[in-house]
């Protein structure tokens, strides 16, 4: 039986719905999978600099087919030149681009494909950004079908193109907010206040804010460069190779690296997100500049620490507590809290630190952004 896609109003509605909090982006890639034979469905980020590997989120397709896919299937994909090389709103469906007779032969269908029982895919170009040195990165939504009957699957190819422009919108206007959101997670009225030089990178390295007090300390370009297309590099090498691996989206290194250069402590911070995060806006990095002879810092080290394992604001005020050495029942007096409910948030707190006690905690905390050049040197070639 010759199912047709669902109309596209449904579609359209169900995009504009990921703005609102009325549907999840895993909910509306289900609902662009549900009507294709074995269906599913991927958001998938393409950079052509060679300088990260694919980044995929899906629903349908197993972590480690994900894992393959990054690590070798992505840069054999027969269609990957196409899938580059296209313009956002722009789409195709496999058996245009290779025969399946052809298709199926290849590595790539008899390793990737076949595993997830798929035949033939489709996919629509959303977003494309390109850079000065005429790489670019396209974020593309692709699906794929156990049916190889292009005749068939071709209605579904031709409805992603008529939606591309409203997957666009919504798209940039998440990214917009998710960007937002990050400004208040990296907590620039904290850092601002303490008069701490901050810089906040997004994805490929791009500068999003610039704290005063870091135009300030490096007015002369000491410590940093902002290229033409507004992507920074650090002038340490070894903080700026440690950046960039923090910037790839399957980063699992440490959260906090520190350098010290010249006169100033550098510390970076990877801000913890989710996976859909991760795709549309990409790595936040926060780049923190303070003097090698600054004053001590609890509440930098706590800051650091908070936004580095996500902790949520409640936690951030128990972790100064426990780092500054109260008891819990005068931080739940302090804060008008009850102690059974400070003991969960330090369990919390311990959970998402992978710490067993408060001793550890303390450690982890203080060389958040101490030098310890000898350690965070070796965290950041293991995480590369």
């Amino acid at each position: 039986m010759h199912v047709l896609p669902r109309s596209d109003d449904v579609l359209i509605d169900a995009i504009y719905g990921t703005l609102v909090g009325e549907m999840s982006w895993q909910a509306l890639l289900d609902l662009f999978a549900r009507d294709l034979p074995d269906g599913k469905a991927t958001l998938h980020l393409s950079d052509t600099s060679g300088a990260y590997r694919p980044f995929i989120v899906s629903t349908g397709v197993d972590e480690s087919s994900l894992r393959d896919y990054a690590a070798y299937y992505g840069a054999i994909n027969p269609m990957k030149f196409n899938c580059d090389s296209r313009l956002a709103g722009e789409g195709v469906l496999s058996e245009e681009l290779i025969p399946y007779a052809q298709f199926s032969r290849t590595e790539y269908f008899d390793g990737f494909m076949r595993a997830l029982n798929a035949r033939s895919a489709m996919g629509v170009t959303i977003e494309r950004e390109d850079f000065s040195d005429g790489s670019h990165c396209s974020f593309i939504l692709s699906l794929l079908t156990s049916r190889n009957d292009a005749q068939e699957n071709r209605p579904f190819a031709r409805q992603l193109v008529r939606v591309a422009p409203h997957l666009r919108r919504a798209a940039r206007a998440y990214r917009k907010g998710l960007f937002q959101n990050s400004l208040a997670d990296v907590g620039a009225t904290v850092l601002d206040a303490i008069d701490i030089g901050f810089v906040v990178c997004g994805d490929f390295g791009q500068v999003r804010f610039v704290s005063a007090a870091t135009r300030r300390q490096d007015a002369e370009g000491r410590h940093f460069h902002i290229d033409i297309d507004g992507r920074l590099t650090l002038a340490q090498e070894v903080a700026d190779q440690a950046f960039r691996s923090m910037l790839d989206r399957h980063y699992t290194g440490a959260k906090t690296l520190g350098f010290v250069h010249l006169d100033t402590r550098i510390t970076l911070i990877r801000i913890n997100k989710d996976r859909y995060s991760l795709y549309f806006e990409g790595p936040t990095v926060l780049v923190i500049l303070e003097g090698t002879e600054a004053a001590g810092g609890l509440e930098l080290d706590c800051q650091c620490l908070s936004l580095a394992y996500g902790l949520s604001k409640a936690e951030a005020r128990v972790l100064r507590g426990l780092v500054q050495g109260h008891s819990i029942a005068r931080i739940a007096a302090h804060h008008g809290r009850s102690p059974e409910t400070v003991r969960t948030q330090v369990k919390g707190i311990y959970e998402k630190t992978g710490v067993r006690n408060r001793v550890d905690l303390v450690r982890l905390a203080r060389p958040a952004r101490a030098g310890g050049a000898e350690l965070l040197i070796k965290n950041s070639q293991s995480s590369e």
